[in-house]
């Protein structure tokens, strides 16, 4: 299973990425923008004024690390077809992957699955008309279910959750990655005019209450 590690949170970002299929300017471009940075075990991010946890010895991606991911996701997602996969590098230019990290950056590491994070932002201003977290949620999860990943189980409704006075909508599907269950859990709100998305990938309870415990509980704006 290791091979496809990696497989599961690129496409999930390419997919993310393609929810926004208007006009707007380069992320970049938005005035104060920014991609956050980790400093004594935090991220900290200025332009949502937020904050959460990355544990000491886990493994943030860097940018070039991040593209190819990226890169590789969109060829999956496209599967060969030249105009979808020039429709989903298109709608990147308005997504930001603001942080990715593994727990392991060493596959002789672990035996099971290599549990990990990311944390994703998609300009959706300019959408025609206001997008909720519950709406872009939805569309995000229409787009996963026609990818090539194989979804055995999904939430059949969104539940409103709420973490350090932040309100996110979430959802868990299944993924069989040869004949192994593979959970990711999509948290998203809006910030800014942006769609923020918090996606968590795990095996088994244990991960994911270490996911939890240990960075997803711990976001919250800055005082």
């Amino acid at each position: 299973m290791k091979p496809t590690l990696k497989v599961l949170l690129l496409i999930s970002f390419v997919l993310l990425a393609a929810c926004n299929n208007s006009s707007v300017k380069p992320i970049d471009e938005e005035e104060g923008f920014d991609y956050g940075r980790i400093r004594n075990e935090k991220y900290i991010n200025t332009f949502f004024n937020l904050e959460m946890n990355v544990p000491k010895d886990w493994h943030p991606q860097n940018k070039e690390e991040i593209k190819e991911l990226t890169n590789e996701g969109r060829k999956i997602v496209a599967a060969g077809d030249k105009n979808t996969e020039a429709l989903i590098k298109a709608t990147e230019i308005s997504t930001a992957s603001l942080l990715v990290v593994f727990k392991y950056d060493d596959e002789d590491d672990f035996t099971d699955y290599n549990s990990n994070f990311m944390l994703i932002a998609e300009n959706v201003k300019n959408i025609s008309t206001k997008i909720t977290a519950e709406q872009y949620l939805n569309h995000a999860v229409m787009l996963i279910k026609r990818s090539s990943l194989t979804i055995t189980e999904f939430d059949k409704e969104f539940e409103k959750r709420t973490i350090n006075n932040i309100d996110f909508y979430q959802t868990t599907i299944t993924i069989d990655v040869e004949g192994v269950p593979v959970y990711q859990t999509y948290l998203v709100t809006i910030e800014n005019n942006f769609a923020l998305s918090l996606v968590y990938s795990y095996l088994n309870e244990e991960q994911k209450n270490e996911l939890e415990e240990k960075v997803i509980n711990t976001i919250k704006h800055k005082k």
